[in-house]
Parts: C-alpha cells; structure tokens; sequence
C-alpha cells in the first residue's frame, strides 16, 4: 500500500512508459479507480532565424476500470495528446519543415494481481500512432509494454523486477529492456526506490514533501510541495519533458522526432489527487530542442528553440 500511495503522488511528470508503471503501482493494489486527467500548457518560442512563434500542449487521459476485485484488477486506459506550433520551423540540416501538429493517439489495459503483502505482478499494454499523421500507415503506429513482480524483502522493502518495451523510447528502442530496482522504506517519512528507474520521496511532516527522479536518458524532475491550507499546496521544481514521434512520410523508417526539453515551475494546486486536484503553474523552459535522427543523441538535424516563460494547467478527477 505504501509504495503504491507514494508512485503515484510522485511519478505525474514523467513520459508516458514511466506514469504508466506508476499506474500499476497506483494506491489500492488489487483495485484500479475510474480516473480522468487534463492538461495544457502554452509557450512563446523561437528558432534559429524563425519568426518569434507559440506553442501549445494539450493532454487527456482515461481510465476505465473492468473488473476488480481484492486480489486482481483490469482497466481500459486511453490517451489523446497534442503538441502544436503557430509558426514555420525546419530542421537546419535537411530543411525539412517541423509539422505544425504531432499527435500521441493511444488506447490500452492495465493488469494488476496482488499475492501477498508487498508481493504481486502486473502490466500494461498501450497500442497507438504517434505522428503528424496518426494512423497513416503501419510505420506510425506505437507499441508501448511494461511488466513487474515485485517480493517482499525485510519488513518494509521490496525487490521490484521489471520490464519495459517501446518503438518510441529515446534509445534502444524495439528492445525489451530488463532492470531491477530496490524498494527502501525504512519509515513512514522516507521512501526510496533504488535503480533504474531511480525515485526518492521525502515527507519530514505533514506539510511538506520532496520527490526526486531519474528515468534514462535524460529524464530529470525534482519537485518540492508544501501545504498552506487544508486542501492548498504550493510546489516548485525541475521537469524534464520527451516526446517520440513517428513522422509519415519519412525516408528513413528508424527516424523519429524528438522533441526535449526542460522547465523550472512553481505553481498552486488545490484538492486532493485522490479524488479532484486543480493545479495551475508557470516557470521557465529551457534547452529546447527538435531534432530527427534514430536515438537521444542524434541531433544533427535539428532545431533549437529559445528558452521562454510558460503557463501550464492540471485537471484529475476520480469517480
């Protein structure tokens, strides 16, 4: 129960195949609850000799549950996410023009089964098109999988085993990726999984928390909160945000667009993630970058976008 509560408070910034394991490891193991999540964000921006153009963010996301009970569960999961630009950009080496539009389409389920104390296993599957032209052809179309068992270990911790998958990963991607991770929780203020994915959660008192996280390449997010009023929280801190699309048409079929980059924030939220939570926040991107090539690091054909001011929204419900 414990590390189910902490995942999923800590993990809301992080891409797609990491929010998805913190989903698994949700509260309530055994039991997915009905849930919608909204976001948007708006930034101005400029590229290197563009006219001075703006970008848009926007989310939705689904979870419908289909069957539970207290030792196994099943839910539907669907996502729609857009990210837009009001200008022309192109890529410097190939010129090729950055499309107005990208698109992440995708529906899938969650499975979960509890066997015991701090002991279960579960996975997803999410089968999409992320693209400017979604569903264009089987070259746009996205797979992304995850599994775990997790065993008790001690008291309090856990060996957590997992696996993820994806066409779209920043790096070896169609490549099913193993790795082992250490669930530390030696009290009720300090949290600690140890490996990859890496993540701490620190809650000294009531009213205040830090989460740290790290999830390969370059997926970085540190996020403090504290308390002000009974459902009022103000929070700062550092998000690193990916995308990988597949766009149609392209020459080479291993390409992707990457599009990066990275935002100081702070903002307010109000409620309770538990059941209805607003959160509005406004902060700083920086190291803004669009580029082709086949992994994280093959940025020759590229983009650079100016750091600029941004405002961002959060809207999650559970019925």
């Amino acid at each position: 129960m414990v590390v189910g509560m902490v995942m999923a408070l800590g993990w809301p910034a992080l891409a797609a195949a990491q929010s998805e394991f913190a989903e698994l490891l949700s509260p309530q193991v055994g039991r997915f609850e009905p849930r919608i999540e909204l976001r948007g964000a708006l930034l101005d921006e400029a590229g290197e000799g563009v006219d001075e153009t703006r970008e848009d963010e926007a989310m939705l996301s689904l979870r419908i549950p289909l069957t539970n009970d207290e030792r196994s569960s099943w839910a539907a999961t669907a996502r729609v996410m857009r990210v837009g630009t009001s200008g022309d950009l192109a890529l410097a080496e190939s010129g090729q023009a950055v499309p107005s539009s990208l698109w992440d389409v995708s529906a899938g389920v969650l499975f979960r089964q509890r066997l015991g104390e701090r002991r279960g296993w579960g996975g997803n599957l999410a089968v999409g098109s992320a693209s400017d032209e979604p569903f264009d052809s089987v070259h746009e179309l996205e797979l992304r999988a995850n599994a775990y068992y997790m065993i008790p270990s001690g008291e309090t911790n856990a060996w957590l085993f997992l696996a993820t998958y994806s066409n779209t990963r920043e790096f070896l991607r169609n490549v099913p990726l193993p790795s082992v991770a250490y669930l530390y929780s030696p009290s009720r203020t300090f949290t600690a999984l140890l490996g990859v994915p890496l993540w701490i959660d620190w809650r000294p008192n009531d009213r205040f928390s830090l989460q740290a996280s790290y999830f390969p390449v370059r997926t970085v997010n540190v996020r403090g909160t504290m308390r002000v009023t009974k459902g009022a929280r103000v929070f700062a801190g550092l998000e690193s945000r990916y995308q990988g699309f597949l766009p149609a048409g392209r020459e080479d079929r291993d390409d992707r667009l990457f599009v990066f980059d990275r935002r100081l924030q702070a903002g307010l939220s109000y409620g309770s993630p538990r059941a209805f939570l607003v959160e509005l926040a406004a902060g700083w991107a920086f190291e803004r970058e669009v580029f082709l090539g086949t992994k994280w690091d093959d940025d020759a054909d590229r983009v650079d976008l100016e750091s600029t001011p941004f405002v961002s929204f959060r809207v999650i419900a559970k019925l």
